[in-house]
C-alpha cells in the first residue's frame, strides 16, 4: 500500500466538502491506522483511518484472530457496530461511524466523526471515569459461544504468538510452559465485551477530564479479566482503587489471581504496551485481585 499524497487526498473528496487535510502523529510506530484529521467547509470535521499494509503483519493482530476470531479489516457492519456498542450506556463520547467513502486509490479505510479533545492522561479522576467506562461495557450482555474453551484456546494461542514473533527470547520458554499450564486450567469466563488493546491514547480529554473512546476497532466478547490485567500497568495503585470502586458500582470485580500469569504474557506477546523486557513486564505491580 502507498503513501496517499494530502493534495491528493483532498482532490479526491472535494465533492464530500473536504477542503484539507491534515496528519496525526502515529502513537506507536506500529500503530494500525494512519489518522487524518478532515477539514471541511460547511461541516463539522471527519477523522479518517487509513490502514497500513505494515500494521497488519503485527503480533497483536495475529493474537486477535487466533484467539477471537477477528481480524484487522472487519466488514463495515462489524465495525459500524462495534462503535454503537462502545457507546451504549458509556459517560464517554464516541465518534459516530460514517463508513467508507468508496473507492480510495486501493487504501482500505474508514470515517468517523471528528472529536475534540487532547491526549488523555492517567489521573485519580480519569481512572475513575474509566471505571464507569468499563463497569457498563463489560456489563453489557455477550453471548457465552465465543469463550467455550477458553483456556485450550488461550495456552495454544501463547505458543503460537511466541513461535512466529519471539523465538529465542530470553526467559520465555520457562514462563511460556507456566503459563500455557495455568491457561489450559482455567474455567470459560463470563463473557464480556473488552478491549484487549486499551490504552490512555486511545481515549481524550477535555478540561482535564476524561471524555471520549476514539478507537473501538478491536472491541471483541473476551474475559472482562484481561481488559483489568492490561490496567495493572498503566494504573498506580490509587488510580486502580478509584477506578475499581467506580466499577463495582456496575458489576463485581473478577479475580485476576488465576489467570493473571496467562493474560500477562498474552498483553507481552501481543505487544500491547511495546515492553520487550519480559522479566520486567512480569514482575509488574498486582493492581487487582
Amino acid at each position: 500500500m502507498t503513501v496517499i499524497a494530502r493534495h491528493a487526498l483532498v482532490e479526491r473528496l472535494a465533492g464530500q466538502g473536504v477542503v484539507d487535510a491534515h496528519p496525526l502523529p502515529r502513537p506507536f510506530p506500529d500503530s494500525t491506522n494512519t489518522l487524518w484529521r478532515l477539514r471541511r467547509a460547511a461541516d463539522t470535521d471527519w477523522l479518517l483511518h487509513l490502514r497500513r499494509a505494515e500494521g497488519l503483519d503485527q503480533p497483536f493482530w495475529r493474537g486477535m484472530e487466533w484467539l477471537f476470531g477477528t481480524t484487522a479489516l472487519p466488514a463495515p457492519e462489524r465495525l459500524e457496530a462495534r462503535y454503537n456498542l462502545a457507546a451504549s450506556g458509556s459517560p464517554l463520547r464516541v465518534p459516530g461511524y460514517l463508513g467508507p467513502l468508496g473507492e480510495l486509490a486501493g487504501h482500505a479505510h474508514w470515517i468517523t466523526e471528528w472529536l475534540e479533545g487532547g491526549p488523555a492522561t492517567a489521573s485519580h479522576a480519569n481512572a475513575a471515569r474509566l471505571g464507569t467506562h468499563l463497569g457498563r461495557l463489560h456489563a453489557h450482555a455477550a453471548p457465552a459461544g465465543p469463550l467455550r474453551g477458553w483456556g485450550e484456546r488461550l495456552a495454544d494461542t501463547l505458543d503460537h504468538l511466541a513461535e512466529r514473533d519471539w523465538p529465542g527470547h530470553p526467559g520465555l520458554a520457562d514462563r511460556l510452559a507456566a503459563a500455557r499450564t495455568a491457561a489450559r486450567a482455567l474455567p470459560d469466563p463470563q463473557p464480556a465485551w473488552i478491549l484487549p488493546d486499551i490504552r490512555w491514547d486511545q481515549f481524550l480529554e477535555r478540561g482535564g477530564r476524561l471524555d471520549a473512546l476514539v478507537d473501538v476497532e478491536a472491541l471483541v466478547i473476551g474475559p472482562a479479566e484481561l481488559d483489568l490485567a492490561a490496567l495493572e500497568y498503566q494504573l498506580d495503585a490509587a488510580q486502580a482503587e478509584a477506578f475499581a470502586a467506580a466499577y463495582r458500582r456496575h458489576r463485581p470485580l473478577p479475580g485476576l489471581a488465576p489467570g493473571r500469569e496467562a493474560c500477562r504474557l498474552l498483553l507481552f506477546l501481543m505487544g500491547i504496551l511495546g515492553e520487550r523486557d519480559l522479566a520486567a513486564w512480569m514482575a509488574a505491580p498486582v493492581r487487582f485481585r
